[in-house]
């Protein structure tokens, strides 16, 4: 008998980081909905309805709490800009042209190297780069460097993910694992996290293996979840870069099995990041706060994101709600929801 159905497992309840919403968030969204509509990139019907079901600005709103307003306002534009990168790779004219993607990747790390100079005419680039010139005016000298660097490593990651859809390649479970890391967008998020707080973390800090152990932790938490919420719309695709698919053809397990193991791993990894966040050095009272309020910035990334997965009809359409109360998915079939993107290139 085929199988119609899988049951999500209960991450929210087996995960104590807590929820927190920023309360500049419909002020803050209604101005970033704003610079949306300016970019030009909401012109198609199917990208307008696309991107207010998703609710990107609740996103931002979860996962950056503590922000004041006008740095959560950028962080707004931010993963605003991020998503449009990423449908038009993931999802639009970009999927599997290899050319058009290292074409892109070019464009956004040349725009965000000279954010006052360079004007691209694709879309999602001038979005990042708009967001860079006003936000690195108040960055960290650390935090504009690790900004730059991370953000090298993912648009880099987002070209190799469509050389590798093009190739038919198929990693293995642990290799596929290393490369979500950089493809999830998480390495340069970590450094808004501390743009969004104002923290100024020396590099010995930031590079303290636990620091580094935690930052991977939550990296994999918010991807591999993302991984179980956003698999049925893209099985419905026919796409398969996705944990559960690898982890089911390597292990040879039904797609239970494979929502089951990706479900024990989030919920290990939860368990890593408490015993490691436990045992955190301290660097004095000053440096402590600090860093007390980056790791929560990384919590809230987890949480929020989970939160924000069953709150938008970005993963389960019209049946989030229904499926966040019974964890309860019903496979949807191929080309279930169609949804080309259409961005300016």
């Amino acid at each position: 008998m085929a199988i119609t159905k899988f049951i999500l497992p209960d991450i929210i309840g087996y995960c104590p980081f807590q929820l927190k919403v920023n309360p500049h968030m419909d002020t803050a969204a209604a101005e970033s909905d704003e610079w949306m509509e300016k970019s030009g990139v909401l012109e198609s019907t199917g990208m307008r309805k696309r991107y207010i079901g998703a609710r990107f600005n609740y996103l931002s709103a979860a996962c950056f709490p503590e922000a004041n307003f006008d740095r959560f306002r950028l962080c707004c534009d931010y993963i605003n800009a991020l998503f449009a990168f990423d449908d038009v790779i993931d999802d639009g004219d970009l999927k599997e042209d290899i050319e058009g993607a290292k074409a892109a990747a070019d464009i956004v790390m040349a725009s965000l190297m000279n954010p006052k100079t360079c004007k691209p005419t694709f879309i999602a680039a001038d979005m990042l780069r708009d967001f860079w010139e006003r936000a690195v005016e108040s960055a960290t000298p650390g935090c504009r460097r690790r900004f730059i660097e991370t953000m090298d490593l993912y648009v880099r990651a987002a070209y190799q993910q469509v050389v590798n859809r093009t190739t038919n390649d198929e990693p293995s479970i642990e290799s596929f694992i290393q490369m979500r890391r950089d493809i999830s967008a998480l390495r340069p998020i970590w450094a808004v996290v501390e743009f969004a707080l104002g923290v100024d973390l020396p590099d010995e800090v930031i590079e303290h293996p636990i620091l580094q152990r935690l930052a991977i932790y939550a990296n994999d938490l918010v991807s591999w979840c993302n991984d179980l919420y956003s698999f049925n719309c893209e099985q419905s695709r026919g796409h398969y870069s996705n944990l559960v698919p690898i982890a089911m053809k390597e292990l040879d397990l039904d797609l239970q099995g494979g929502i089951d193991y990706v479900g024990d791993r989030i919920k290990a990894a939860i368990d890593s990041f408490v015993a490691d966040k436990a045992a955190l050095p301290s660097w004095g009272p000053e440096i402590d706060e600090q860093v007390r309020a980056y790791v929560r910035g990384m919590e809230y990334w987890v949480i929020g994101s989970i939160q924000w997965s069953f709150d938008s009809t970005r993963y389960f359409g019209s049946e989030h709600e229904e499926v966040k109360k019974t964890l309860c998915v019903t496979l949807w079939p191929q080309e279930h929801i169609p949804m080309p993107v259409s961005i300016q290139s």
